[in-house]
C-alpha cells in the first residue's frame, strides 16, 4: 500500500475540524470524515425559505463546507486554498451567486472567478429578485474551463439543475479519458 493509498483511507476526528462561522449558525455538523467521505447533517429548522421548505442557499451553503471539507483532505492544505488545485482523476466543481455591475455582467465575474479559483467547472447564478436564493427554481449557466464551453440551463427545478450539473461533470471526465 502506498502513502497516498493509506491517506485515502485515513479518518480524521470530527472534533478537530473547523465548520466556520456560517455552518455553525447554520447548526451544520460534521458526522464522518475522510478523503473518500465527508458526511455532514444540517437541521432544516431555522434554514427555511418563507413557506418552509429548505432553502436553497442552505443546500449550497451545506454541500460548499461539505467539498471544503473533502478537497482540504484530498489535497492536504489548509482551507482557503482548497479550490486552488486541479488534479488529473477529478473534477473541481464550483459555485458563484454573481451580481453584475458597472464592471463586469454576471458572466464576465463568472467567468473571471473561474479562471482565479482554478475549478473544471463553475455553476453560475445571478442572485436577484426571484432569482437564487428562497425559490424552488433557478437559473444557471455551467462553464467549464478546458474544452471552455458555456451551458446555459433556463429557469427550472434545482433538481434538473442538478442533474445539469452532473451532467456536465460526466462530459468533461469522458472528455479527460
Amino acid at each position: 500500500m502506498t502513502d497516498s493509498q493509506s491517506n485515502h483511507d485515513k479518518s480524521y476526528p470530527v472534533s478537530q475540524i473547523p465548520l466556520g462561522a456560517m455552518a455553525e449558525r447554520m447548526g451544520i455538523t460534521i458526522l464522518e470524515a475522510s478523503v473518500n467521505r465527508v458526511v455532514c447533517q444540517m437541521p432544516v429548522e431555522g434554514n427555511t425559505q418563507p413557506f418552509g421548505l429548505l432553502n436553497g442557499g442552505a443546500s449550497m451553503a451545506l454541500a460548499e463546507t461539505l467539498g471544503s471539507i473533502g478537497a482540504t483532505f484530498l489535497r492536504g492544505h489548509d482551507a482557503s486554498s482548497a479550490y486552488h488545485f486541479s488534479g488529473t482523476d477529478q473534477i473541481i466543481v464550483g459555485f458563484a451567486a454573481e451580481t453584475g455591475d458597472s464592471k463586469a455582467s454576471v458572466l464576465e465575474h463568472g467567468i473571471a472567478k473561474l479562471q482565479r479559483k482554478g475549478c473544471d467547472l463553475l455553476v453560475v447564478n445571478q442572485v436577484g429578485p426571484d432569482l437564487g436564493f428562497g425559490t424552488d427554481d433557478n437559473e444557471v449557466t455551467i462553464l467549464t474551463r478546458e474544452p471552455a464551453t458555456e451551458i446555459v440551463v433556463d429557469r427550472t427545478s434545482k433538481t434538473d439543475i442538478a442533474h445539469a450539473i452532473w451532467d456536465a461533470v460526466i462530459e468533461l471526465q469522458a472528455a479527460s479519458n
